[in-house]
């Protein structure tokens, strides 16, 4: 059953989160899917983190540093196709997800999340 999941994440100044997806169906994935991701923000500066567990091993789709794109106008988007971050990742059943974000300033980092079998 295909998964879409629209966060809007507060980050505080010079802060982060550690997993945006605690809690969310997105974080735990008991199928084998596949995983596209859309985020932008409002301030230069912000970027993000996808960490994949699977058993013992642990991928890294999206590496720490990667910059969030900037929305074109405050609180708008992320724009699909424009906003991708990761486009049809393959997540082996049994998957734990991190999604991690860390700002320069405090900002709200839309992300959505797009899951299918």
């Amino acid at each position: 059953m295909p998964l879409n999941l629209s966060l809007n994440v507060v980050i505080p100044a010079a802060g982060f989160v550690q997993n945006a997806l605690a809690g969310t169906p997105a974080e735990f994935l008991s199928r084998a899917s596949i995983l596209s991701v859309y985020a932008n923000a409002d301030q230069v500066g912000d970027t993000l983190s996808l960490t994949l567990n699977q058993g013992g091993d642990t991928q890294q789709p999206i590496p720490a540093g990667y910059n969030i794109p900037v929305a074109e106008g405050a609180g708008q988007g992320p724009v699909v196709p424009d906003d991708v971050v990761l486009n049809q990742y393959g997540v082996p059943a049994s998957s734990r997800l991190s999604l991690g974000i860390v700002g320069t300033a405090a900002d709200v980092v839309r992300v959505k999340i797009f899951v299918s079998p």
